[in-house]
């Protein structure tokens, strides 16, 4: 009886600290054509111009590390000035708890999503 007790204290215990890994990771969002490195990132509507640790980045963006489990969701379809890159993405990730960067193919500029030369990683 005590074993079942310990067996469940330890698999709730291991349940909350993967569910506020979960809970806490950010998914921030950067649109070129329209953002601003002082925007929190947070949303579509409050983008960074740039990623943390591309050339210009300034502000907010400038101030923050990606953590583990965080997605940087780059804008379909905007035109990057070559000045943007060489790009060094800054983050705290690991091999296990990686940051995602990448797309979202709801969320794009033009008429379409379209994928032209360049390739696109997707989430999987």
């Amino acid at each position: 009886m005590r074993i079942w007790t310990k067996l469940r204290q330890t698999a709730l215990l291991a349940g909350v600290v993967f569910f506020a890994s979960a809970a806490h990771a950010t998914t921030y969002y950067v649109d070129y054509s329209a953002g601003n490195d002082s925007n929190d990132g947070q949303s579509k509507s409050a983008a960074w111009k740039h990623a943390p640790g591309m050339n210009n980045c300034t502000a907010v963006c400038d101030a923050t590390t990606p953590q583990g489990g965080d997605s940087v969701i780059l804008k379909g379809g905007v035109t990057w000035a070559n000045d943007a890159f060489s790009w060094q993405p800054r983050s705290n990730g690991t091999a296990s708890n990686p940051v995602y960067y990448g797309v979202d193919k709801t969320w794009f500029a033009g008429a379409a999503w379209e994928i032209g030369r360049a390739s696109c990683r997707e989430r999987v």
